[in-house]
């Protein structure tokens, strides 16, 4: 009898705590989404957020994740969407793990013990301020802290943050952070694996347990670096340019190899010259070198490279034309062209700002250790009082002060429609074997030009080429390109954009709606090229994107 009565008994124990469960988790997940909905009110200032409605927000609504079984919000992703004001709503998402809402405008951060189970955390290019957020290192569980690119200021637990068992990536340049880092005999953190903290006013020493990562982890902070630590490294010098000289260096406590470019001409008046480096050391592209550091000062400016070891392009085509010269084949020209012309175009499409280069040319286009074009020195004129050289075979038109004379008006300034005249000069250089040069009538442009006019024939390339002749349409289609940009009206230039379509055959032409179109078939190029494919090794933006007042027009 007691058997049979005591089974009803917990049956209904059972459905009394199962009743109370779901009502405890619909409770909860409504919760959830009336924090959300808070949060759109105040910071959707430009009504983005407009699958946010009545709807079901774990199937529906943007950047929102919940948990399949308890339909908690565990994640949230909402970057570059013009967010503003606070996060304090969020608060009440008590078991979110992902929170993501990097490149917004938001300013006020709450304390973090709201979030016991956070993971990851990415809010880095906003307008928070402020000291270190309190809470953050109670987050055990947490993984990645990415908080760079805003306006902290104060001092950093870095006892603490380097307790946190998990913890691979601290992020938190760019900001105003100060004080120290702490001593040398603190705990070494074995979980660490991307550490920044460059662009604040740290000062002391660098600890030892932090002396693992490269020295870019910590340029900008004007109390750890100074010029001798690049100076008395081992260096060796590689060339003089047209605006000062180049080093190779390797950085004695990290074994990295970098090259530090000295620059000896005057700096324009800038109202903000760490802002526009900053702007340019932010740009990370396969075909772009790296702008990895810098020191600026009154005297002078240092920029820190990434080093290419296979020199430059115009090293590749025009070195050594005497006997013992290895040629460079048709697929790696072609190979080179396409790289340049995507380094060009990440950089004109770059932040909406209009970037120019100012000095495209064949010697500012380095080859890597995978065998990619990057382009280099990217607006390093832009910076400079110097004046274009008069002898300068990449020099669109418009640049020139003679061309001005009987008009009364002064050169135009570098634009990104004068870096594809310079393009164009380029590819002239890659098909021709030629040095570009600008003497009147025999300036590569004008000799090619003529030639041209007169009837398409061999005359006007390389001779290395000659071997190639299967190739021959390729070879016609990409001077059809090179002339397009070097129509004397700026206007009538195209656009750069890269093509890539494994369907289409190799080729390169211009397109109806003038823009240069490259499109390769890069199967065929990896299966001809010695070059292995590149690897990825890419960073993170570095530097904090400004809205810069640049000299492009």
């Amino acid at each position: 009898m007691v058997a049979l009565y005591s089974t009803p008994f917990s049956l209904s124990k059972l459905l009394s705590f199962c009743l109370f469960i779901s009502i405890f988790f619909t409770i909860s997940h409504s919760d959830d989404f009336s924090a959300l909905l808070a949060f759109k009110s105040k910071a959707d200032t430009s009504n983005f957020l407009t699958s946010w409605s009545k709807n079901v927000p774990c199937s529906s609504w943007l950047g929102v994740k919940c948990h399949p079984i308890t339909h908690r919000v565990i994640k949230i992703v909402l970057n570059h969407i013009h967010l503003t004001g606070s996060i304090y709503p969020l608060t009440h998402l008590t078991q979110i793990r992902h929170l993501s809402l990097h490149h917004n405008s938001l300013n006020s951060i709450p304390n973090f013990d709201f979030w016991p189970n956070l993971k990851h955390v990415y809010l880095s290019h906003n307008n928070f301020s402020g000291e270190f957020p309190q809470g953050i290192y109670r987050l055990k569980r947490l993984r990645r802290l990415d908080l760079s690119f805003n306006e902290f200021s104060g001092e950093i637990p870095v006892t603490e943050l380097n307790q946190l068992p998990h913890l691979m990536t601290l992020r938190l340049e760019f900001n105003s952070f100060s004080g120290s880092l702490g001593a040398d005999e603190t705990r070494a953190s074995v979980s660490f694996k991307e550490f920044n903290i460059s662009g604040n006013n740290f000062n002391g020493k660098i600890p030892n347990w932090l002396s693992k990562f490269p020295v870019a982890s910590f340029t900008g902070c004007k109390g750890f670096n100074k010029v001798d630590d690049l100076l008395k490294a081992s260096a060796e010098m590689l060339g003089k340019g047209s605006v000062g000289t180049s080093y190779k260096v390797a950085i004695l406590d990290s074994g990295d190899v970098v090259v530090v470019k000295r620059v000896i001409e005057k700096l324009k008046k800038m109202k903000d010259v760490d802002g526009f480096l900053r702007l340019i050391g932010n740009l990370r592209h396969t075909n772009v070198v790296s702008l990895r550091a810098y020191y600026y000062s009154k005297e002078e400016l240092l920029l820190v490279y990434d080093f290419h070891p296979n020199g430059s392009l115009h090293n590749l085509l025009h070195g050594n034309r005497g006997p013992g010269r290895t040629p460079l084949d048709w697929t790696t020209r072609l190979k080179y062209a396409l790289g340049a012309a995507k380094g060009l175009r990440v950089l004109h499409s770059y932040n909406k700002a209009k970037i120019c280069h100012g000095n495209f040319t064949s010697s500012n286009i380095l080859i890597d250790h995978y065998g990619n074009a990057c382009i280099s020195d990217i607006c390093l004129h832009l910076l400079l009082q110097m004046t274009s050289s008069s002898n300068n075979g990449y020099k669109a038109p418009e640049l020139s002060t003679q061309n001005n004379i009987n008009t009364n008006q002064n050169p135009r300034k570098f634009s990104q429609k004068s870096d594809v005249y310079s393009f164009g000069v380029v590819l002239l250089e890659i098909l021709t074997g030629k040095i570009a040069t600008s003497e009147g009538e025999t300036s590569l442009a004008k000799w090619v030009q003529r030639v041209v006019n007169k009837e398409w024939t061999w005359d006007v390339f390389d001779f290395e080429l000659a071997r190639y002749k299967e190739m021959e349409d390729q070879m016609v289609a990409l001077l059809k390109v090179a002339m397009a940009c070097l129509v004397s009206s700026p206007k009538d230039r195209p656009k750069m954009i890269v093509s890539e379509d494994e369907n289409d055959e190799k080729e390169l032409k211009t397109s109806k709606n003038k823009e240069v179109v490259l499109k390769a078939q890069y199967k065929v190029l990896k299966a001809q090229s010695k070059v292995p494919k590149a690897q990825s090794k890419v960073p993170k933006a570095q530097v904090k994107v400004l809205k810069a007042q640049l000299d492009c027009a």
